[in-house]
């Protein structure tokens, strides 16, 4: 993690034939609400490209979150994997 680089897949650095990889941001925030039951709290902000509106989701399930990074990763891993 020590490139300072621009990411890879922006249009145009990997040569006029090549498509763009795709490009996304996901936040998570995540906290406890000692006096709910639950008391796991999170939100994921995310969206699948750079121009793209985001989207919002909270939970108070853990693995929903997992299930939502997945969902999420997985353009971005067919595309590599497709290569």
């Amino acid at each position: 993690m020590a490139n300072d680089g621009p990411p890879s897949g922006v249009p145009g650095e990997d040569g006029p034939d090549q498509p763009p990889l795709p490009m996304g941001t996901m936040v998570i925030r995540t906290w406890n609400e000692p006096h709910r039951t639950p008391g796991f709290r999170a939100r994921m902000t995310y969206s699948h490209s750079p121009t793209a509106e985001p989207e919002t989701t909270y939970t108070v399930d853990p693995e929903e979150v997992v299930d939502t990074v997945r969902r999420w990763l997985l353009p971005h891993t067919e595309t590599q994997s497709q290569s």
